[in-house]
């Protein structure tokens, strides 16, 4: 676990416009982000942004017999998450390009993406682009799952971001803080 932590400063001193924390997510909050997916009604999965797999660990104690793949850019972390999880198909790529992964995995239309990506650091327009491009593969009643800081949630990016999630989906769940988490974040679960 501290190599962990150490690989995740290093990645976020070299590439703070990419990577949103400095130490990987907790057991508590990966278990609220997975606690909360309806897994009846998902026969395909996708993370977006594993890093070094924090939250894959509480996803693949869920995902049997469900298709599941992840998304990764950053080349560091898309190495140390292969060579853990090699049951895991990794894409290493911008999930700006979701349509062409999932066509390249043999899916037309993804039940539940569960987003590790740093939201409250990105540009109006990168949000922008980012959910339109999950809009395209997201199936109707899909659902989406990600989280924010609580230190990002008053940023004007954060709280543009919630913003966005309440207009383009039917239901918008925000779960109780995670103290357990460094630093202290909410769930947002959301359904198309």
């Amino acid at each position: 676990m501290a190599d962990e932590a150490v690989q995740f400063l290093k990645e976020f001193v070299s590439k703070p416009q990419e990577i949103g924390a400095i130490v990987p997510s907790s057991p508590a909050l990966a278990r609220e982000i997975v606690r909360g997916i309806d897994w009846d009604r998902v026969r395909v999965a996708v993370e977006y942004g594993p890093g070094l797999g924090a939250i894959t660990r509480e996803i693949l104690t869920r995902t049997d017999g469900r298709d599941f793949f992840a998304i990764e850019l950053n080349e560091a972390y898309a190495d140390r998450f292969r060579r853990s999880f090699r049951q895991v198909p990794l894409y290493r790529d911008s999930v700006a390009n979701v349509a062409s992964i999932a066509a390249a995995h043999g899916v037309d239309a993804i039940d539940c993406v569960i987003s590790g990506l740093p939201w409250a650091i990105f540009s109006d327009a990168v949000q922008d682009e980012l959910l339109d491009a999950m809009f395209q593969v997201l199936r109707e009643g899909g659902q989406f799952v990600t989280f924010a800081y609580m230190h990002g949630l008053a940023l004007p990016r954060g709280r543009r971001f919630r913003d966005k999630l309440t207009r383009h989906f039917r239901t918008l769940e925000q779960s109780p803080v995670v103290w357990r988490n460094t630093p202290p974040a909410v769930v947002y679960h959301c359904v198309r």
